[in-house]
């Protein structure tokens, strides 16, 4: 009996260098990822007023709608060139693929935590295109402006925190 050395061709492994799965990120980077898509799509869609200088922009929470996240961004700009420094303040709420879908300014009040689709402000707020003012706001289930209504200190939600972090 005869045995023949064969040099055949052997497949590539089904994960090579170039096409490997990337390991999981540190949790610091993949928060530093998420700000800077965050970031990168509110300039893109213009979000910042260029006349202004943006000083503070924060993801506050996330609005939970059908399954789907919704950014709420706190974001505070100086308006250039003025005597006495002046500040613009806006709500941005953005859509699951951080599409600009709302943009509420403000002047004092403060958007605090999301609850569902429910979103707390410190103090009472008005909101183009819904009645009155209060400090809790609603969304419809396309991400839509839907009520404002005043809610007491006692009978607001206690917001959810998950390893040191509001939800």
């Amino acid at each position: 009996m005869m045995l023949s050395a064969c040099v055949c061709p052997v497949a590539a492994p089904p994960h090579s260098l170039t096409t490997a799965p990337k390991p999981p990120l540190a949790p610091e980077q993949a928060v530093l990822e998420g700000r800077q898509a965050l970031l990168a799509a509110l300039e893109a869609q213009h979000a910042f007023t260029a006349s202004r200088l943006v000083v503070h922009v924060s993801h506050v929470c996330s609005l939970a709608i059908g399954g789907s996240d919704y950014p709420v961004v706190d974001l505070q700009e100086l308006v250039r060139g003025v005597a006495v420094p002046r500040g613009a303040n806006a709500i941005l709420i953005l859509d699951p693929h951080l599409r600009l879908l709302h943009r509420i300014e403000y002047a004092t009040e403060r958007p605090l935590f999301c609850d569902g689709n429910r979103l707390y402000v410190w103090g009472d707020i008005t909101v183009s295109g819904l009645a009155g003012e209060g400090n809790e706001i609603t969304l419809g289930a396309q991400g839509e402006l839907w009520a404002l209504k005043q809610v007491e200190a006692n009978d607001v939600p206690a917001p959810e925190v998950e390893n040191g972090t509001v939800r």
